[in-house]
């Protein structure tokens, strides 16, 4: 099997870059500022690196002017939540300490550059890292254009698949959401995509060089986000197919696997001398979430159940006909590629999919977080680039673009009939 990608023309990587990036920057501009699920915190993040140059601390506050930034904006109005007792840092509570500060600091680092150009005004900073995000949803998109032409290999299909794949990932709530808000979860798509392709690299010709770039890569992306050791599945199964070839060498596995290690390690200590703890999230644990009851097992289930939130969107009152008709599709077209022929995409995307399910359920059962698909969103592009190809193996070639009608759907009804609604657009 060929993974190559040439072959597909500079225009289609530039138009699924720019719908993927117009997408979020629409959610970005409709979004009220400091949106609920921890952006003053990411924002922190960001701007003492940006000011203070050195990271947050989890027993920090928020820098004053992002409290002042956070109480101009009413965002407990914009968001229909109590608002604290008296708009001071003592009276917010968690909303005030930036216990974001466990996360890996790379995305952070990258972004600081961006808050420094944006000048001293926090709400100015905030959009200006929305617009950051926005164009990481773009990159996500683009890559996982990227790396459905390399799955599909050179033929007059290629340059389809890379546009219908692109299309559909840009199409996605999930994803243009999470590009309109300052996190971290969009940061994870775009390193395992580049943690994918890479390794598809290694696959097409295991060499030395090769075997280190993925090393450099999975390193990165473990400094970015933990959520990212999903990307075990697409190194293992590269592996086993080079094993079948007889062209392993165990000194590649050293080079793609000890830098990543090494990486979390040093994080790890870093995280000690901080924390008193190697593991972030324990010390997070203790520090905020312990006086809360104890995890009884099924907070993951029990999430599920409370809404269709692992669909891609959910939660809110998308007709069911909508919001399954991308999950169908996808279906239809991983069985597809896996009819034709065309194992590894599809063990490599389900195979993400369900690591990424299980560290999902266990961040959760362990309090850390809430069931949300923006937490699911690094696996959806690896499913929509094996299902396109799918869909490639019909015999009208229109039907490569089955995936993006039917997320395109889904993405018009939420913003427009449920998005929009709630959050007319608006800037500060």
């Amino acid at each position: 099997m060929t993974t190559r990608a040439r072959g597909v023309p500079g225009l289609i990587l530039a138009l699924v870059f720019l719908a993927g990036t117009l997408h979020a920057v629409s959610y970005a501009f409709t979004f009220p500022p400091w949106a609920i699920e921890d952006e003053q915190q990411h924002v922190d993040y960001v701007w003492r690196l940006a000011n203070d140059h050195r990271l947050p601390n989890l027993d920090d506050q928020i820098d004053d002017s992002i409290i002042d930034g956070v109480v101009k904006a009413d965002r407990w109005d914009a968001y229909g939540l109590s608002p604290p007792g008296e708009p001071t840092a003592d009276a917010m509570g968690l909303e005030a300490r930036s216990y974001t500060a466990y996360h890996p600091p790379l995305g952070y680092v990258a972004l600081a550059p961006v808050a420094m150009v944006a000048g001293d005004d926090p709400t100015t900073v905030l959009y200006a890292l929305r617009l950051a995000m926005a164009a990481a949803a773009g990159g996500v998109c683009l890559l996982a254009a990227m790396l459905a032409a390399r799955w599909q290999g050179p033929g007059p299909r290629q340059a389809a698949v890379a546009l219908g794949t692109g299309l559909t990932v840009a199409a996605l709530p999930a994803l243009a959401e999470s590009g309109g808000r300052v996190n971290t979860d969009i940061l994870a798509a775009v390193a395992v995509l580049a943690g994918t392709l890479v390794t598809l690299r290694w696959l097409d010709r295991p060499t030395a060089n090769r075997a280190w770039s993925v090393g450099a890569v999975l390193a990165a992306a473990t400094l970015t986000r933990e959520t990212t050791i999903v990307l075990a599945v697409p190194v293992l199964i590269a592996a086993l197919v080079v094993h079948g070839r007889a062209e392993l060498r165990r000194a590649d596995m050293a080079r793609m696997v000890g830098p990543p290690v090494v990486a979390g390690a040093a994080w790890a200590v870093m995280t000690r001398i901080a924390t008193g703890r190697f593991d972030g999230s324990e010390a997070f644990l203790q520090r905020y979430v312990s006086p809360l009851p104890a995890a009884t097992g099924d907070r993951f289930a029990s999430g599920i159940n409370a809404g269709r939130v692992l669909l891609p969107f959910g939660r809110w009152a998308v007709p069911l006909v909508v919001l399954l008709a991308v999950p169908v599709v996808i279906t239809v077209g991983l069985v597809l590629a896996g009819r034709a022929g065309r194992a590894v995409p599809v063990a490599m995307a389900v195979g993400v999919l369900i690591a990424q399910t299980l560290v999902l359920a266990v961040q959760v059962n362990r309090g850390l977080n809430v069931v949300t698909a923006r937490l699911m969103l690094p696996s959806y592009p690896l499913l929509i680039a094996a299902a396109v190809v799918g869909w490639a193996t019909v015999r009208r070639w229109t039907a490569t673009f089955v995936p993006a009608l039917a997320a395109a759907a889904l993405g018009l009804w939420f913003f427009v009939v449920d998005f929009v609604t709630r959050f007319p657009p608006r800037i500060g």
